[in-house]
């Protein structure tokens, strides 16, 4: 799919078979991370820390699914333009399970007290088939973000604001500051 999204070719093979292997490998390491920050979210329980803990679920998930972007790709998309598509995958996907224990398991034991146990399997098929859009349309967008110019000026102003190149210069800038400190240096000595 991230192929398809990025418009590069496929690498099939022994070599997209390795890096597909590397992939899941790492992957579910991504996971119990992302295990790990809920495990403590759950542990401390302030309701004051929960933003906190929003912020690093989504900031593990996004750079599991940089880090899936740019090893399914080989590589071939730069990790520069491959972070805004993982941010705004990072915190879809935060989104999307947080909205999913509010609504499957009423759904889950709706769907298994009419179909049985098959009813527990449609309400899984139907939460992946609903986490797959998540990251199709969470990848697509994010393409279309990263390349759209308005957003790169944004991101360009937001990192001059950041460096202190944002500021605003006197009418010369920074060498008529020079010159006037200069002039002046002249006109006070006798």
């Amino acid at each position: 799919m991230y192929e398809r999204v990025w418009a590069q070719p496929h690498i099939g093979g022994l070599r997209g078979r390795r890096l597909c292997i590397g992939w899941l490998l790492g992957w579910l390491i991504g996971l119990q991370g992302l295990s790990v920050v809920a495990w403590i979210d759950d542990q401390v329980d302030q309701v004051t820390l929960e933003p906190l803990w929003l912020a690093a679920k989504t900031a593990v998930a996004a750079m599991v699914w940089w880090w899936t972007m740019h090893v399914l790709m080989s590589g071939r998309v730069c990790w520069r333009a491959l972070l805004f598509p993982a941010l705004l995958t990072g915190a879809a996907v935060v989104a999307y399970s947080a909205g999913s224990t509010l609504v499957m398991p009423r759904y889950a034991t709706a769907s298994a007290d009419q179909f049985g146990s098959v009813g527990v399997v449609l309400a899984v098929a139907t939460w992946l088939v609903g986490f797959a859009g998540v990251m199709v349309v969470a990848a697509v967008v994010g393409r279309v973000l990263s390349e759209d110019e308005f957003t790169r000026r944004l991101i360009r102003r937001g990192r001059e604001l950041l460096d202190g190149r944002g500021r605003v210069l006197p009418a010369g800038g920074p060498e008529g500051e020079r010159r006037d400190h200069g002039q002046q240096a002249d006109r006070e000595q006798p």
